[in-house]
């Protein structure tokens, strides 16, 4: 079976790509091209090459997207829909992307045909300023530096309150819990999501940040089962406690860990939350508090994704680079020069999602 060719050359068609089981580009039409030529998705339009359309992602996104093809190939899911933004410097143009399997002769999965629809467009507002939370966005208390662990976090939200969320609690001087999540989009119905993950993370707490997120993977289900379009939410969910020297880590579908002492972390991912009853175990990783140094910092993905002008992300690398260099400031004033950092290699060039930054700090 081949792909039913998608209509070319018709300025008034929706953009329409079509991928096969291996996640593969096969057919493409022309408002399609230039969506992505508009949204820094050259990588997707090479010629003569196999091109797989997790080539253009990364981090938390990568890991969301490659869930959700599974289970639409699998035939978990029967279609998706989610609406996405697409601000530039002059426009805000919101779509809703539709996904619906093409099937073969013999009635299994054998293409994934996605249609994008203009919902609307409108001029752009003023880009936010960076965003530091205050009492009423999760972050940490005013006498947090008191604690054996300080746990501090930044936001700059593309626009609204966004789709990015943190969370922290001090069960005791020593031992403390932090969440930091990233729904997908970054509108309202995205911020009641993330918001929904960070409510139910604080409702069931105890035991382990893997059977927390079990739970929380379980009541988020329950919460969107009669919810128009499904909502994902990717994440990080950690317990340190210092008088057993451990750091706690369940990732569901989420980017990895800054150190001191051992660098950029590698965590081992598990499915964003909101795909799958049955989507756990989540990993969970242990690390020695004595081993990570003084200093640690998790980030969602619109950070290091952030392109410039010329079409070059800012990308993991200079993340660590701008964290290590921050050492000699205290954890706020290093994360406000990362957000700077961020800002200059920028240089006016859109910013096309939430970006966020939670570090934690040992003390003694």
């Amino acid at each position: 079976m081949s792909p039913t060719k998608v209509s070319e050359h018709d300025p008034t068609q929706d953009p329409t790509y079509v991928i096969d089981t291996n996640l593969n580009l096969v057919e493409a039409n022309d408002a399609w091209r230039d969506f992505a030529t508009d949204n820094n998705g050259e990588t997707l339009l090479r010629e003569g090459a196999r091109i797989n359309v997790l080539e253009a992602m990364d981090g938390s996104q990568k890991a969301r997207w490659e869930a959700l093809y599974k289970a639409l190939l699998r035939g978990d899911i029967a279609r998706h829909t989610e609406r996405l933004s697409c601000p530039s410097p002059t426009l805000r143009r919101e779509y809703e992307l539709t996904i619906e399997p093409r099937f073969s002769d013999s009635n299994e999965v054998a293409y994934l045909e996605h249609r994008l629809r203009l919902l609307s467009s409108k001029p752009a507002a003023r880009l936010p300023g960076i965003h530091v939370p205050g009492p009423e966005t999760p972050t940490s208390e005013p006498g947090v530096e008191k604690h054996a662990v300080s746990i501090q976090s930044k936001c700059l939200p593309l626009h609204g309150n966004g789709g990015d969320a943190v969370w922290t609690h001090h069960e005791t001087d020593t031992r403390a819990w932090w969440l930091i999540a990233d729904a997908m989009g970054h509108d309202e119905r995205s911020n009641r999501a993330v918001q929904c993950v960070r409510a139910l993370v604080a409702e069931n707490l105890g035991g382990s940040p893997q059977s927390v997120v079990q739970k929380v993977n379980d009541r988020f289900i329950q919460a969107y089962r009669n919810d128009e379009g499904r909502m994902f939410v990717s994440g990080i969910l950690c317990l340190i406690d210092m008088d057993l020297h451990k750091i706690s880590i369940a990732t569901f579908g989420h980017q990895g860990l800054l150190t001191t002492n051992m660098g950029a972390v590698k965590l081992e991912g598990g499915m964003p939350v909101g795909v799958l009853s049955d989507a756990g175990p989540w990993p969970e990783q242990v690390l020695d508090t004595r081993a990570i140094g003084k200093r640690g910092m998790v980030f969602t993905d619109g950070l290091f994704e952030q392109f410039n002008d010329t079409g070059e992300m800012y990308s993991i690398e200079r993340l660590y680079q701008a964290f290590m260099e921050t050492q000699d400031s205290s954890l706020a004033e290093s994360m406000d020069r990362i957000f700077r950092s961020v800002e200059r290699f920028r240089d006016g060039a859109p910013v096309k999602d939430d970006r966020t930054l939670l570090g934690f700090e040992f003390s003694g």
